[in-house]
């Protein structure tokens, strides 16, 4: 059992470094095989670990992605923000966060989400489907420590067997990971904005 939440109570994860992206991509070039942060958080997905992401304030972008990878995710109703902001400076959610929000969430809300660049609340994320609930700031820390100490109580082969079967039926395929890759390469290479043209 794991769970991940953040010391600083106005952020959880915001994003990557985005003035860093390119050196990211270059020590990855120079590892044997894929690396990559949508391998990470597809192992996080796939351990034998049950995760919990216990959200306090912002998570974006690839925070987001980490946030989906987990196996169970709860928010602070008064101060958790969720977001997809790659959209706004000209690519893609690249580490699995596409796959994720779809399944999820739905086309159209997913289409929302990325493509408006906004913000949500963690009302509208729980109800959404972006996060399994809202909870009170208040109520968060101990509802998560209940709920991971409960599961943790369980015969571990057994919640590793449950985790793997549903992973079975209701994880993205990898082949829709590597066509993700390849689509955000092709957008980072791309220069400039979209112009919106007002229409008389």
């Amino acid at each position: 059992m794991l769970v991940f939440a953040s010391a600083d109570p106005d952020y959880f994860i915001a994003h990557v470094e985005v003035t860093r992206v390119k050196e990211y991509r270059e020590e990855a070039a120079r590892l044997a095989g894929e690396a990559s942060i949508g391998l990470l958080f597809r192992r996080l997905s796939e351990s034998r670990l049950v995760t919990i992401a216990q959200v306090d304030g912002r998570v974006r972008g690839a925070g987001s992605e980490f946030v989906r990878a987990c196996d169970m995710s709860f928010a602070a109703r008064e101060t958790a923000i969720f977001g997809q902001p790659e959209g706004g400076f000209g690519v893609i959610p690249g580490a699995r966060g596409i796959q994720h929000l779809t399944r999820l969430m739905g086309r159209a809300r997913t289409l929302e989400a990325i493509l408006s660049a906004t913000d949500y609340d963690a009302n509208l994320a729980e109800r959404y489907g972006w996060i399994n609930r809202a909870l009170p700031a208040s109520d968060l820390g101990g509802f998560v420590a209940s709920l991971a100490r409960r599961i943790a109580d369980f015969p571990v082969a057994n919640l590793a067997v449950v985790k793997e079967r549903v992973n079975a039926i209701g994880s993205p395929r990898s082949t829709s990971f590597a066509a993700t890759r390849t689509s955000l390469a092709k957008a980072s290479r791309t220069r400039g904005h979209n112009i919106v043209f007002k229409l008389r």
